[in-house]
């Protein structure tokens, strides 16, 4: 990190807290809306002692069940100014380094 990127993290800082409370209440609102919908599972296991930051929102779908691949969900959302990421890409189950763990 150099002194300018140094300077705006200190800049931010004072806004960590507030940050962090919006984006709890955005994934609850994600949680509400999204919880009944097949095929997809909203990941949750966080230790209970975890203060979390909120910055991410993992969903992992079920193709078949949601009738729609994780590819195609993603290209879908960027239709609609939503765009996500693709963690893991590729997908984690098919690199070599974790085929030993399968």
């Amino acid at each position: 990190m150099n002194e300018m990127q140094a300077l705006m993290g200190l800049q931010v800082l004072k806004y960590l807290d507030e940050n962090i409370s919006k984006r709890e209440k955005i994934t609850a609102l994600y949680r509400q809306r999204l919880k009944d919908i097949p095929g997809l599972r909203l990941v949750s296991a966080l230790p209970p002692d975890m203060k979390y930051n909120y910055g991410y929102f993992p969903v992992e779908v079920d193709e078949k069940e949601f009738g729609m691949s994780r590819d195609a969900l993603y290209e879908k959302l960027k239709e609609y100014n939503v765009f996500s990421r693709r963690y893991f890409y590729p997908s984690l189950l098919i690199m070599p380094a974790t085929k030993v763990f399968q």
